[in-house]
């Protein structure tokens, strides 16, 4: 993820403040896309010393793997916000 450009993402540096991801849409992701997940938010949690505002996440309570993931997506990157969707 380190070698990702802004400009590849159809944004400027300096116009990206703040990102939530939805996950509610999704009922299913494999292993591999759990992981590229991680990765991500990785990323994202690493470009907060450059001024981004903590990465939220909204997820569904009701999905085992969405809280699952998040739970543990937020014992990794302290600062994880997340919004947990009845």
């Amino acid at each position: 993820a380190a070698g990702v450009d802004l400009g590849e993402l159809g944004a400027q540096e300096e116009d990206l403040r703040r990102v939530v991801l939805d996950l509610q849409g999704l009922d299913f992701l494999d292993p591999a896309g759990l992981s590229c997940l991680g990765g991500w938010l990785a990323f994202l949690d690493g470009l907060q010393d450059e001024g981004l505002a903590p990465t939220t996440v909204r997820y569904l309570e009701a999905q085992t793997w969405q809280r699952t993931f998040v739970h543990r997506m937020q014992q990794a990157h302290a600062t994880l916000r997340c919004e947990a969707v009845d």
